[in-house]
């Protein structure tokens, strides 16, 4: 489905990275967006996941203790994704002869795409903020270096950004 890099090693997963063992996660990462998507957060189910990854209850939980791990790892992967599209989005050298306006305009679009692509997903991430600090405070840490990110290439490419804080006031 919208699964990271192949082999992309997250820290929120228990058990062994072996490749076999990779590719089960991110099947099971996958069936459980699906079920977000179709179902939202009251119908993803452990069994259901397991059946629609074609793997094991043994295999769910040698990576995941409950659901909310399985969670954790979701939000995680999804961090991961925009924060490597973001960073390609802010290479500094892609910009380089690019007007202000035209950079906006594709920073706004990416975050745009994503969110209606992955509002399921989000919807979930919301909710699971408002009642797990841990959430809200990755969240909150994604988004600053979202954020810090984009703000460091208004910065280079437009001196008018001045003041104390410059990347406060973009």
């Amino acid at each position: 489905m919208h699964g990271a890099a192949p082999l992309t090693v997250l820290e929120t997963v228990s058990g062994p990275k072996q490749a076999r063992s990779e590719r089960t996660l991110y099947r099971l990462l996958d069936a459980a967006e699906a079920l977000i998507v179709e179902q939202g957060l009251a119908g993803l189910s452990s069994p259901e996941v397991v059946r629609r990854a074609g793997s094991s209850v043994g295999g769910f939980y040698a990576r995941f203790r409950d659901k909310n791990e399985l969670l954790r790892a979701l939000e995680e992967r999804f961090f991961l994704e925009v924060q490597s599209h973001l960073d390609a989005l802010a290479d500094e050298r892609r910009w380089e002869s690019a007007p202000v306006r035209d950079f906006v305009a594709a920073a706004v679009d990416e975050l745009v795409t994503v969110t209606e692509a992955r509002r399921a997903l989000i919807k979930v991430f919301m909710f699971r903020a408002t009642v797990d600090a841990q959430t809200r405070d990755d969240a909150v840490r994604f988004r600053n270096r979202a954020a810090e990110r984009i703000a460091a290439v208004l910065v280079g490419k437009s001196p008018g950004f001045t003041g104390p804080e410059p990347v406060l006031a973009i």
